[in-house]
């Protein structure tokens, strides 16, 4: 069996000091039919930034590839694409494990690494999204019918979204309970998700701003939307 070792080191120095530190352990095979290797990748690694967290997990492999699409990562030389699919022979490895064929081992140590799991997870939780994930990877092969019924799905899901939030505010603004100032904050929230929906890059502070913008833009904004 061979052993694959990878080392994650994070020095940082800051105000206060910390110390956290991980080890897991992850198999692998490759497509031999008959015999094949079997592989073992240990991970370990320390950390004395205290804010920063180590997260790994076996993800949708399209939902990995849109996810680090979106947030456009630095791009890295052919040789380093290959070597996360394939061993120095060229052999395609596989992990080993329930559930996990055609997914993706992403390790991630960072401050937010538990948010970027979730959203990288969050992809496959809605069938529209991960359809319209499909669709955005292999758009350049797909006809022009697929593409405009990707728009509606998108649309669909996006009207969906607002709708469930608004119905929430609403429920919530009904509560007894519920003061003038948490009304404000809830009713903020929703006008910066309606704004953003619309087109809007910015969030707004103030109740006021959000009026002011909708009042500039109203006939632009149903115009487009009829």
């Amino acid at each position: 069996m061979r052993i694959v070792r990878s080392f994650v080191l994070a020095v940082l120095v800051t105000a206060g000091w910390g110390c956290s530190t991980f080890k897991e352990i992850h198999y692998f095979k490759d497509e031999a039919p008959s015999f094949p290797n079997y592989y073992r990748l240990k991970v370990k690694g320390w950390t004395f930034f205290t804010s920063s967290r180590y997260t790994s997990g076996y993800f949708d492999e399209e939902a990995v590839n849109e996810y680090f699409s979106e947030v456009q990562q630095a791009k890295r030389d052919d040789s380093s694409d290959e070597a996360k699919s394939a061993d120095e022979n060229g052999q395609v490895l596989h992990p080993i494990g329930t559930n996990r064929e055609g997914k993706k081992l992403v390790m991630i140590l960072s401050s937010h690494s538990g948010a970027v799991a979730s959203q990288i997870g969050s992809y496959v939780e809605n069938e529209n999204t991960m359809n319209a994930i499909a669709q955005l990877v292999n758009r350049g092969r797909r006809h022009e019918e697929l593409k405009i019924e990707l728009s509606t799905q998108m649309e669909d899901f996006h009207q969906k979204l607002l709708l469930d939030k608004g119905n929430r505010l609403i429920a919530e603004l009904n509560l007894a309970s519920i003061t003038a100032e948490e009304a404000r904050t809830q009713l903020l929230d929703y006008v910066n998700a309606l704004a953003q929906y619309l087109g809007h890059t910015e969030s707004f502070s103030r109740l006021e701003d959000a009026k002011v913008w909708f009042n500039y833009n109203r006939g632009r904004l149903l115009n487009a939307k009829n």
